[in-house]
């Protein structure tokens, strides 16, 4: 993994007066890092 995919963004949070909004704009590249059991297994 090169240092562009480890820094990738998974999601944008932003503040929309009292409300959150969530965009997912990527992909999970390293679930075991993240808690998530690696599927399959």
């Amino acid at each position: 993994m090169n240092a562009l995919e480890a820094y990738t963004p998974d999601a944008i949070f932003r503040r929309r007066n009292d409300e959150i909004e969530i965009e997912v704009v990527g992909k999970i590249l390293r679930p075991w890092l993240d808690g998530i059991k690696p599927g399959g297994e």
